[in-house]
């Protein structure tokens, strides 16, 4: 019985998902209709949104100076009502929903609802998001030990290998042994 539930449930879905209808909770800027079942664009949010989207691809502008003006404009997280968190804000920025297409299962659908930006625009986001980007530390390039493998030990016979330390000073040491 429960077999068989489950893949009801799952035509169903896959059903849905054909239509262009997102299975799931709506994105910020957008609300479920109940009555009709279908996903219509929030009045109070949807142009705020779209504004601050708009202002991000520009490029002058980071995730946090986005958050801040996301905050000043009434847009909070859902649960905590404070300022909302930085990853739910790249999340925001790199969501396909917006522009009419969603993600279910790792695959690309296209939606029925509004689009709240165009596919341009999206990817200008996608830009401004690695552009603006935190840069991060590059490790440094290892040296490599010259003659590794090369010369062998008289007395065992094994090839010489080398280690180095580096105190807490800086102060770097190499070691060769067999």
């Amino acid at each position: 019985y429960t077999d068989n539930l489950r893949e009801n449930i799952l035509r169903g879905i896959r059903q849905k998902i054909r239509r262009g209808e997102l299975s799931t909770k709506t994105p910020f800027g957008y609300f479920n209709e109940p009555r009709l079942r279908t996903i219509e664009p929030d009045k109070k949010t949807f142009n705020k949104v779209k504004k601050r989207l708009e202002a991000f691809a520009t490029g002058n502008y980071t995730l946090s100076q986005i958050r801040d003006k996301m905050f000043s404009l009434g847009l909070v997280g859902l649960k905590t009502g404070k300022k909302m968190s930085l990853s739910s804000v790249e999340h925001i920025l790199k969501n396909p929903f917006y522009y009419g297409y969603f993600l279910y299962r790792g695959e690309l659908h296209q939606g029925s609802h509004k689009p709240m930006i165009s596919k341009k625009l999206f990817d200008k986001i996608q830009e401004a998001l690695i552009a603006n980007g935190k840069p991060r530390k590059k490790r440094k390039e290892k040296k490599e030990f010259l003659f590794l493998n090369f010369a062998k030990c008289g007395e065992c016979g094994y090839s010489i290998t080398a280690e180095r330390h580096i105190k807490k000073s800086g102060l770097e040491f190499v070691y060769y042994r067999c």
